[in-house]
């Protein structure tokens, strides 16, 4: 997005990786996992094998290191490995209806996150607002209807 349309005060991506180290996981569905296999060179049963667990019928979280910080498999020397293919929450961060429902909720985020750190709460709801994009889903589930957030 340009600077015209959303205010770099509101949020700019620093790309540390803090958020591929989160609580709640990196989820995707069936829709996800193909371009995730092609863009790895491995069969789906594959993926789903080496970097994927299940804890619902169509649904899949990527598995995170056992280390602290749980990051996500996919980082790798700071980076993600996968990112022209990312899922899309990875791709809606930081546009979580948590954030932006709750002041509380953007202060802990911007704790960990250098791109929200500092960023006004009231400046960034106006700038989305102004975007005049759909409210974003509650859940994983309804991510999907919500549409692509691009990288």
């Amino acid at each position: 997005m340009s600077e015209g349309r959303f205010p770099r005060a509101a949020f700019v991506c620093r790309r540390c990786g803090n958020c591929c180290r989160g609580r709640g996981g990196i989820h995707l569905g069936e829709d996800g996992l193909f371009s995730l296999s092609l863009f790895l060179g491995l069969a789906v049963e594959d993926l789903k094998e080496v970097y994927l667990k299940s804890p619902a019928p169509g649904l899949y979280e990527v598995r995170s290191r056992e280390a602290p910080g749980f990051p996500c498999l996919f980082l790798e020397g700071g980076g993600c490995r996968i990112h022209p293919v990312k899922p899309l929450a990875c791709r809606y961060w930081p546009f979580y209806r948590s954030l932006l429902q709750s002041e509380e909720a953007w202060r802990e985020a911007g704790e960990c996150c250098p791109g929200l750190s500092g960023a006004d709460h009231s400046a960034f709801l106006a700038a989305f607002s102004a975007l005049r994009l759909p409210f974003p889903p509650k859940s994983f589930k309804d991510l999907r209807a919500f549409g692509p957030a691009g990288p």
